[in-house]
C-alpha cells in the first residue's frame, strides 16, 4: 500500500481530519475557480452588450442618414425630371420650326434668284426721290438759259 504522507514535516494526519481539511480546501478552491470564471463571463456578456449597443446606434444613424440621402436623391431626381421635360418640349418646338424653314434645294432656288435679280443694284425711294428732284432742277436750269 502507499504511504500517507501527511503534513509539513512528513507526519502522518490522522485520518478524519485530513478527510474534512482536503474537502474545504478543494470546496475552496472550486468556489474561486467558479466566480473567477463567472466574474469573466459577466465581463464578456458586459462587452458584448457594449458592441450590440454601439451596433444598433450605427445602425441608427446609418438609417436616418440614409433616408436624408434619399430624400435628396428624390428631390434631385424630380429636378431632373422636370430639366428632361423642357429638354424635350424645346427640342419638338425646334423640330416644328425647323419643318417650317426652306428646305436646301429651296434655298438654292433662292439663291439664285437673287443672284439674278442682284438687289445691291436697286435704288431705294429716297435716292430715286432725290435723283428726281435733281434731274428736275437740271431741266429747269436748261430752260432758264
Amino acid at each position: 500500500m502507499a504511504e500517507q504522507r501527511g503534513g509539513l514535516f512528513g507526519k502522518p494526519k490522522p485520518q478524519g481530519e485530513a478527510g474534512i481539511e482536503d474537502k474545504a480546501t478543494i470546496d475552496a478552491v472550486n468556489v474561486t475557480n467558479l466566480s473567477r470564471r463567472v466574474r469573466v463571463v459577466e465581463e464578456r456578456f458586459f462587452n458584448i452588450q457594449k458592441q450590440q449597443q454601439v451596433n444598433e446606434e450605427s445602425l441608427l444613424e446609418f438609417s436616418r442618414s440614409s433616408a436624408n440621402e434619399l430624400k435628396i436623391l428624390g428631390k434631385e431626381l424630380a429636378e431632373l425630371k422636370l430639366q428632361f421635360i423642357e429638354l424635350r418640349d424645346k427640342l419638338e418646338r425646334t423640330s416644328e420650326q425647323l419643318e417650317t424653314k426652306a428646305s436646301d434645294s429651296e434655298f438654292l432656288v433662292f439663291k439664285k434668284y437673287l443672284e439674278l435679280w442682284r438687289p445691291v443694284n436697286f435704288v431705294t425711294a429716297s435716292e430715286m426721290e432725290r435723283a428726281i428732284q435733281e434731274a428736275l432742277a437740271k431741266r429747269s436750269r436748261k430752260d432758264k438759259v
